[in-house]
């Protein structure tokens, strides 16, 4: 399994900075063809008084069996999936 990753967003608060930490996680978790996201921390800080996001999840996947697929088959069934139908 995946362990836990986590982005650093800068800005001035708001729900576009997290949105904007939010995308950035979804797409670190494609890369791993993931299709899930479990946000488990996110915290305000400061660095010489300029705000930002720290936001830590851990990637998912759900799926209908028991035991997690290679990262080849999910990246399989994902291809499968945007094909558009004849």
């Amino acid at each position: 399994m995946a362990g836990e990753i986590t982005t650093l967003v800068p800005g001035w608060g708001g729900h576009n900075t997290l949105r904007r930490g939010v995308k950035r996680l979804l797409s670190q978790i494609r890369l791993q063809h993931f299709n899930c996201l479990e946000v488990t921390d996110i915290r305000r800080k400061y660095f010489l008084g300029v705000p930002y996001l720290t936001i830590s999840a851990n990637p998912r996947h759900i799926q209908e069996d028991s035991q997690i697929d290679s990262k080849a088959q999910r990246a399989q069934d994902r291809s499968v999936e945007t094909q558009p139908a004849n």
